[in-house]
């Protein structure tokens, strides 16, 4: 079994060389498309990749993002993998909690699609007044373990592995492939960090501001928004002070369900096993 990380990303020099460090301990291959960051991002996977023959810098361009570009990624490199392999939506951002080899290991094989279950860390006031320099993206501050957020809660959940398979097919035009899977009722643990410092959410928000302009349809929350209004009060976060108060953290209700209804699950069930579905 082998996993293949698919990395799409933008303006993430303050984390990509720690992302990448982590991935690198069960990620068999890292397939890296840049989609126009100015803060020197794909010049560090670079450096990273000169060291690590499993990172590949594929492609960098400014097209208009789309989560569509993964699949860019996916069918220029989808020969490399074989039955048994694991593809992987891999985020600049997002370090595990559980050890993705051992847990996809223990996933029954009719099972085809992982989600991940999102520890959703914030910056609160005090955090923020530890790393604020500047408000215009200048000279982020490098994150490492000792300066990431430890405030959070649990409160997302998406896709992000699943199986390969030699037919399937990933459209233009898709965030994910056509027939990804069954939906596994595991879910898999994951950091994210998508605030980590006045600079760098300022420069997110921007960019995030962008792609709406260029006519995404999921940011909007990102237009008319000032860093400081994405700071928290730690109040009703959980803080990591170990790894069990990690385990022990409440899920939010809010949290997205990740299972669809039986009928469905058992439809899909059976075009997959019948092979009328990859």
């Amino acid at each position: 079994m082998k996993i293949h990380g698919l990395m799409l990303i933008k303006n993430e020099s303050d984390i990509i060389e720690h992302t990448l460090a982590s991935s690198l301990r069960w990620c068999d291959y890292i397939y890296v498309m840049d989609n126009g960051s100015t803060d020197g991002t794909w010049d560090i996977v670079h450096d990273v990749a000169a060291r690590h023959s499993q990172i590949i810098p594929f492609e960098r361009n400014t097209l208009p993002f789309r989560d569509s570009l993964r699949g860019v990624i996916f069918r220029a490199f989808s020969d490399n993998a074989a039955r048994g392999d694991w593809w992987l939506r891999l985020d600049a951002d997002e370090h595990y909690i559980d050890a993705p080899r051992s847990f996809l290991s223990k996933i029954a094989d009719h099972h085809h699609v992982v989600w991940s279950l999102h520890y959703q860390y914030y910056l609160t006031p005090e955090g923020s007044a530890l790393l604020e320099q500047s408000e215009d993206g200048n000279n982020l501050p490098k994150i490492d373990n000792s300066n990431l957020p430890k405030h959070f809660r649990v409160n997302g959940s998406e896709p992000r592995f699943f199986r390969h398979r030699p037919s399937l097919e990933w459209p233009e035009d898709a965030s994910w492939p056509l027939h990804m899977g069954l939906v596994a009722p595991q879910r898999i643990r994951l950091k994210h960090f998508q605030y980590r410092s006045p600079q760098q959410i300022h420069l997110r928000l921007r960019d995030r501001t962008t792609a709406v302009e260029q006519g995404h349809p999921h940011f909007e929350y990102c237009v008319g928004v000032e860093w400081k209004d994405k700071l928290v009060p730690p109040d009703n976060l959980h803080l990591e002070t170990d790894h069990a108060s990690l385990l022990n953290a409440s899920v939010d209700k809010s949290t997205p369900s990740h299972l669809e209804p039986t009928h469905k699950r058992l439809f899909k069930s059976i075009m997959h096993r019948t092979g009328i579905w990859p």
